[in-house]
Order: C-alpha cells, then structure tokens, then sequence
C-alpha cells in the first residue's frame, strides 16, 4: 500500500512540474537543443514562421494553404469548390509543418449553375458536374538568413526584444504551452514588422489526382447530314509540381514551380470548339412543325488520346500591407498527339483578408496558345475568390 501511495505522489508531482512552467525557460531549452549549427533562434520558432510564410503566399503560385475548410470559385473553368486541409501539427503549432493532405469536391456549372440533384429526371444525382481531387504535399526545411548589413545590427536586435520577452514570461505558469506559443508570436511579429532578416527559403513537392465522379457526354458528327454520335469522356488528370519560394523581408518574393501533367484529352477540348444547336422536328396538327429535340452537337469527328506536358513557371512579387503585385511568364510543353507549345504573361494580383492571408486572387493575361491545327493569342484576365474558413 506504502508502495502505490509512493508511486502516485510521484506521478503527481511529475505532472504537477509539467503543468507549471515557465514559458521563457521552455523557449530557452529548446534554443540549446537546437540541432542547428547557430543559436540564434530554436527550431519551434522557426516551424511556426515557415509554416505561416508558406500558409500565406501567394495563391496563384504557391497552392498550398493551412486552412481546415474552405470554399473557392475559379471562373477559369465555371467550377465551385468545397475543400479541406489536414497538415502535420493537428495540435500543436510548434511542430514542424512536414505534410499537408488536400481534398476538395469540384462542381462545374453550366448556364451559371452548378446542378447536384435534377429531380425531372429518372437519376436525380448528376454525377458527370462533380469530381474530386486529392492533394498530397511534402514541405521541405526553410532557411532564415538574418545576415546584419551596416546599418542594422539584426542579430543584437532580436537578443535585445528577447531580454524584454524573458521578463514578461518568465513566471512559473499552468498554462505555459499556450503561453510558449503567444511569446513566439510575438517574436516572429517583432522580426517580420523590423525586417530582422535578409530573406528566407522554403520549398516543397506535390502529388495530386483528379477523378470525376461521372462522364462528360459530348455529341459530335462530321458534317450537319449525318447523324450525330455520342461520346462519353472521363475528364482525370494525374500531376506531380516541385515550388521553390525566396521571400526578402525588403517586401519582394521569387517563386519557381515545375509541373507534369497527364491527362484525358480530346481534340474537342483542346480546339476549344463551339457547339452547333441541332433540332429534330415533326409535322404537327395542319402540317405544323414541331421542334420535339435540341441538343449541341460538335460537328467534328471525334477524337480522344492522352497528354501529357511540363509546365515551367517563374514569378515575381512586390508585396504591400493590402496584397501582392506581380510579374510571371510560363511555358507549356505538350506531348503526344497534342504536342503543341503555350506561351503565358501574366500579372498577377493577390488581395489579402485581416490576417494577411490572399483571398481574392486574379491575373491579367497574354496567352499564345497552340491547337491541333493553328495558333490562337488571348487576352483576358483569369480569377478565383477563396472564401476564409467555414469552421475555425
């Protein structure tokens, strides 16, 4: 009995010295095991300050986001997505950001909306409108350079603000994790708002596929005298990105993304052809006509295959206290039947919310784009609008 009394006080008097701690000296034991060659900062700061640079740069390049839940329109193919988000740290924001699962449901409208359910007909469930992506990225370990220049002393700077965070959390507290991660905060917006760094690195790699929960039904014929066909078209994709980020406390950034591409193709998606209204009719009461059928057909003959391409995208952004700015060219290289090359300027911009994260984001464009018998070249402006979280 002496023995188990024994045992819980101990227990007791174990977690009581867990429980009440002081936030300062936690911060302190990390710095000193830290696994980096300089000291200066510890490792449970630097995740948070990776994880929220990459959790807030531009959408338009960087398509990675922390957000649990959210909503987006892109009005670059008519499409309403309902998406999710599950990184590597589910409690605790001072573990490294190493991994991010992404998932979203696409609904792809026509005539301005997005059908689920069509109760008129036989299946109300109109699966051909909707599909599902699957996202999976690896997050590699950032770099702070915090290089002094001759006017700015940084590293003496953060050790000073870092005497004045030691009398304000150095108290033995029951909450000190919490507390922990608040004096943290407060040291990443101390660095961030006094550009106490030269620039900081990051990159990370993606895999991520597409499937369609149904077929798209396109209708085609070679000639208006001929009986029109139907083809059913299973619109997947299957893509592999690597992103490399500068980003320079002088309030400009550098992006680079690689990305490969296979997917489902036809000739009539990448012709971007236009339908032709087809009616059938019947003589009516007193040889009236009757219009009993309409439908679009593609007067084409039809024609499906495999693409696959690269993708190679610079882009440059100057970033102010509202959003981004920016400059970013890309090349495409198809193979296979579809082998033609496209051409893109852009310049993007990016509008951020209170927290500083980009909700609105859209890009003026120069597109020279190659079909599978001519060259077309496009102006026009490319949008999506990220609507925040749905539950915090």
């Amino acid at each position: 009995m002496k023995k188990k009394f024994f045992t819980l006080t101990v227990l007791f008097f174990t977690f009581s010295s867990f429980a009440q701690e002081v936030p300062y000296q936690l911060y302190q034991k990390d710095l000193r095991a830290t696994d980096t060659k300089d000291t200066l900062f510890n490792n449970k700061m630097l995740n948070l300050f990776f994880a929220n640079e990459v959790g807030t740069a531009f959408a338009g390049s960087n398509d990675l986001s922390l957000q649990k839940f959210y909503a987006s329109i892109d009005a670059s193919d008519k499409s309403l997505s309902i998406g999710f988000n599950y990184d590597s740290r589910p409690n605790d924001k001072l573990k490294r950001l190493k991994y991010i699962h992404s998932g979203n449901f696409k609904l792809k409208s026509s005539d301005k909306f997005a059908t689920v359910f069509d109760f008129s007909k036989d299946n109300p469930f109109q699966k051909d409108n909707i599909g599902f992506s699957y996202k999976f990225s690896i997050i590699g370990r950032g770099i702070l350079n915090f290089t002094s220049t001759g006017k700015v002393d940084r590293k003496a700077a953060i050790i000073s603000n870092r005497k004045k965070l030691y009398k304000e959390y150095n108290t033995v507290v029951d909450n000190a994790q919490e507390l922990y991660v608040e004096m943290v905060e407060k040291e990443i917006t101390f660095i961030k708002a006094n550009k106490l760094y030269k620039h900081q690195w990051n990159h990370w790699y993606s895999a991520e596929i597409y499937l369609p929960f149904g077929k798209r039904t396109f209708l085609t014929t070679p000639n208006i005298t001929t009986a029109y066909k139907e083809h059913r078209f299973w619109e997947a994709s299957l893509g592999f990105s690597a992103n490399t980020m500068w980003e320079f406390s002088k309030g400009y950034a550098i992006f680079l993304k690689g990305l490969f591409t296979l997917k489902n193709n036809n000739n009539i998606l990448v012709d971007n052809l236009s339908s032709n209204v087809f009616q059938t009719e019947q003589t009516g009461f007193n040889n009236t006509t009757v219009i009993t059928n309409t439908e679009n057909v593609y007067i084409t003959d039809y024609d499906p295959f495999v693409t696959s391409s690269i993708l190679l995208e610079p882009a440059f952004f100057i970033k102010t206290g509202i959003g981004s700015f920016g400059f970013s060219p890309s090349v495409e290289f198809n193979f296979g039947t579809y082998n033609g090359t496209n051409l893109k300027i852009g310049v993007p911009i990016s509008l951020y919310d209170g927290e500083g994260k980009p909700k609105v984001n859209f890009e003026l464009q120069w597109k020279k784009v190659e079909t599978l018998s001519s060259n077309i070249e496009l102006i026009g402006l490319s949008t999506s609008f990220l609507f925040g979280d749905l539950i915090n």
